[in-house]
């Protein structure tokens, strides 16, 4: 894949649903819900679907996020900001939940950590490796679950720089301290008949 602009490789309709199918029943009392960089909007519809009574705003850099513009609710809110930046007068939500752009991976994992109950971030399986981010990151904060997808993630929708990442891919979940990480696979759904994309995309 060549690198897009802004990092912008948004995640397909079918790889979030299938994620927030696996997240939802681990973590069911949902009120509040972020996605810090919302993208297209793949995470917010599928939250919508599990959480359908929660209140979920919408953060990105970018005005032209299609995400930021989706009608979920009233009570719903779009903020166009960089959600890495330090904040004082913060907000906390039960969830932030999305696919965070790698350039600030490390930041906005820390600034969900801050804000938000519970994280459920998609990360490429690189991402968990490396001596440095154990000693920050996974030392002070253990994750709960690590889902892995068992196929690979076609990146992308209509972005031209999207494709197939050769890299696996998991979902984090952090919640309220946990004494050790559980692993497991996130099954791969009807809407996805192919090992290497194929279903529906945004």
């Amino acid at each position: 894949m060549t690198r897009a602009p802004g990092d912008a490789y948004y995640t397909p309709a079918h790889v979030a649903a299938r994620c927030v199918r696996w997240l939802a029943p681990r973590i069911p009392s949902v009120r509040t819900i972020v996605e810090p960089s919302v993208g297209a909007g793949a995470w917010v519809r599928a939250a919508r679907a599990a959480w359908p009574d929660a209140v979920v705003d919408r953060y990105d850099v970018s005005p032209e996020a299609a995400g930021l513009t989706l009608d979920v609710g009233p009570q719903d809110r779009s903020v166009i900001a960089d959600w890495t930046l330090p904040t004082d007068g913060r907000r906390w939500w039960d969830l932030a939940i999305g696919n965070p752009p790698y350039q600030d991976v490390d930041v906005h994992i820390v600034r969900c950590l801050e804000r938000s109950l519970w994280v459920a971030l998609l990360l490429r399986e690189t991402v968990t490796g490396g001596q440095s981010r154990y000693r920050t990151l996974w030392r002070d904060h253990r994750p709960a679950w690590i889902g892995k997808l068992p196929d690979r993630v076609q990146w992308g929708g209509q972005n031209p720089h999207g494709g197939v990442d050769m890299a696996g891919a998991v979902l984090v979940v952090w919640g309220p301290r946990a004494d050790e990480t559980q692993w497991d696979w996130i099954p791969v759904g009807e809407e996805q008949p192919g090992l290497f994309g194929g279903g529906e995309r945004e």
